[in-house]
């Protein structure tokens, strides 16, 4: 760390281990320091398309998508590699559900579109994956009377 100034590929290191408390603390400094999503978002990108779809962690990965799911520049990632036929499977599932679990206010409507577009793909674990991060979505709580009056 030159000068004390953490740089992206020190950052990449801490993030790519099995070492929790080292992946947590790389987290919450990414976490409150939400201008680095732009830094982070090449890095995002290179894991999510990593061909095996294990380039780092399952669990440290979507702890950094969480720790930025309300910047755009993380959000706009997370449309585009649901789009990008080199992101593997696994990891389109891993998007899906962190979209169901990120904590934003509201939904952007280009994950609510994504959501939508992902009911159609053959996949029954994606499509199940996608039924599951609507009903836990900030979105579809607040629309429970809509909902409810669906199944009458």
């Amino acid at each position: 760390m030159p000068n004390g100034n953490l740089t992206r590929e020190e950052l990449a290191r801490q993030l790519n281990t099995d070492y929790q408390p080292m992946v947590k603390t790389a987290i919450d400094i990414v976490a409150s320091r939400p201008k680095w999503a732009g830094e982070v978002v090449g890095l995002l990108k290179e894991w999510l398309t990593a061909p095996k779809g294990d380039a780092i962690p399952r669990e440290n990965l979507q702890g950094l998508l969480l720790a930025l799911s309300k910047e755009t520049a993380t959000q706009d990632l997370i449309v585009q590699s649901l789009r990008n036929p080199k992101t593997p499977q696994r990891n389109r599932i891993l998007l899906v559900e962190t979209m169901g679990r990120a904590n934003v206010a509201k939904l952007p409507p280009a994950w609510i579109d994504e959501l939508g577009k992902t009911l159609d793909e053959r996949d029954d674990a994606l499509v199940q994956q996608a039924i599951a991060a609507m009903r836990t979505a900030t979105w579809f709580s607040s629309t429970a009377s809509w909902s409810a009056s669906c199944r009458t």
